[in-house]
């Protein structure tokens, strides 16, 4: 008796649910719910608090570097983007909004903290590294021994500086 009760009420169901009276009367439901101040204040308390336990969760920020990390090594994106800042540059507004931007997102103290804490151990690890070490001994072998370069670097790093420290007095 009961599979048949059961059987019997899933037929209804099934059919109920066929009935384009009910299929409206659920799109009416839903529409009503989503225009509803309390659905809305509840869902984005719910929204809030679950992007703010999976933007500060471990797992996800590890992720979401390898992830970065991958996209910006890519030699497309590096080349689109920079397209893309080209184009961006070009435009009045563009410069008004990125200025903001750059106000607000990358001059903030944190940031700029980081950003240095960050450029000051790539430098590190760099000058550091004995492969950079011989590349950059190699170029200035190469600049030392090329008579224009060495010319110049000499002109603009040591005479001119001499040549104004002595006329200034």
């Amino acid at each position: 008796m009961e599979d048949r009760v059961r059987q019997k009420g899933t037929v209804f169901i099934a059919n109920l649910i066929r009935q384009p009276q009910t299929q409206d009367a659920v799109v009416t439901l839903l529409k009503n719910i989503l225009k509803d101040q309390r659905f809305l204040t509840h869902s984005s308390i719910w929204a809030t608090s679950t992007l703010k336990e999976m933007v500060i969760s471990d797992e996800i920020i590890d992720s979401t570097k390898i992830l970065f990390e991958k996209i910006l090594r890519t030699d497309d994106i590096l080349h689109e983007t920079v397209q893309m800042l080209k184009y961006v540059m070009e435009k009045p507004e563009s410069v008004e909004i990125m200025s903001e931007y750059s106000k607000k997102v990358f001059l903030r103290s944190d940031v700029v903290n980081s950003v240095s804490d960050l450029m000051a151990a790539g430098a590190y690890q760099g000058l550091a590294d004995p492969e950079t070490v011989h590349k950059f001994a190699v170029f200035m072998i190469k600049v030392v021994n090329e008579e224009e370069v060495r010319s110049g670097v000499l002109d603009t790093f040591v005479y001119k500086p001499i040549k104004n420290f002595f006329t200034f007095f």
